[in-house]
């Protein structure tokens, strides 16, 4: 419930990052914690309520969006911030820190800076799947897949087709620890599949327009 009314009720600020990273995936909740001014009607009265968001990183910080301050006289001064920059948004959380602006500041620039988000899987790239007796069937990864990782961590990078409740997918794993699943398909559907197929059919609609129209001009 957020009180610290007893030594034996504590956190960390693993745990309270881990908790805002989760909560950012609810939508309603990242657009809340991200509004920075938000007027409200007030009851009884003519005139409407002005609220202010107190976290002062979505002002201080380019794109910060989130997330929410803290203090008890245990937990002292608090913050959970994230920030959004070239489509990855980050998570910081620091406890009991006097000057908690520039710590989680200075925390965002590091993370931006050394672990970068980088792209391992593109959308429908075709990877191949060993099937027995050494044969391989080429499957297609059904979306893209990022991930942020160090520049000597990439090479610590493994990928391997697994089957999971009867689909299969790409595992992706950082050493022994796996950091996403794929879903695979056998088709690879794109613009360039598609579209000459529709070339192909309004042609061969318009030969056959040009052909019926000539016939009836020829026939009379």
């Amino acid at each position: 419930h957020g009180l610290d009314d007893s030594n034996d009720h504590y956190s960390t600020a693993r745990d309270m990052a881990l908790l805002t990273a989760y909560a950012l995936r609810n939508p309603v909740f990242k657009k809340i914690v991200s509004t920075k001014v938000k007027t409200i009607p007030n009851q009884g009265e003519e005139w409407d309520r002005r609220l202010l968001n107190k976290n002062k990183m979505l002002r201080m910080y380019q794109g910060a969006d989130g997330v929410k301050t803290g203090y008890t006289k245990l937990a002292k001064r608090c913050l959970a911030s994230s920030a959004t920059r070239n489509g990855q948004q980050l998570a910081i959380v620091v406890l009991n820190a006097p000057d908690d602006w520039d710590d989680s500041a200075t925390w965002m620039n590091y993370g931006f800076t050394h672990f970068p988000k980088m792209e391992l899987l593109k959308t429908k790239q075709a990877v191949q799947e060993k099937k027995d007796g050494g044969k391989e069937k080429t499957l297609y990864t059904t979306r893209s897949f990022s991930y942020p990782l160090r520049p000597e961590e990439k090479g610590n990078i493994k990928m391997d087709v697994k089957t999971v409740d009867d689909n299969p997918m790409m595992e992706v794993k950082l050493g022994d620890q796996v950091i996403g699943r794929i879903p695979l398909e056998a088709t690879k559907k794109t613009k360039e599949t598609i579209q000459p197929t529709l070339a192909n059919r309004v042609k061969n609609q318009w030969d056959a327009f040009w052909r019926s129209w000539l016939g009836v001009l020829s026939d009379g």
